[in-house]
């Protein structure tokens, strides 16, 4: 499971109105959370985040699957 949690404190800003076409005006503040099941073939240690332009970006890489074929005498 992977959990992303963001959260925007409330700062005081003096001089500066906001408009009402700001999806998230910069006076404004509060919390995200969730939670996205992972399968189990993903390799936890290469996942990485990063933020580009305001822009979280996930990279979760899956395990390459290798298949064992194993021949089993029937008797």
């Amino acid at each position: 499971m992977i959990v992303v949690k963001a959260k925007k404190i409330k700062k005081r800003q003096v001089g500066r109105l906001t408009t009402d076409d700001e999806e998230w005006p910069a006076t404004s503040f509060g919390k995200y959370s969730s939670r996205i099941a992972l399968s189990e073939n993903i390799e936890f240690e290469k996942i990485k985040a990063e933020v580009k332009d305001g822009v979280l970006y996930i990279t979760i890489p899956k395990a390459s699957t290798i298949s064992n074929i194993i021949e089993i005498d029937v008797q």
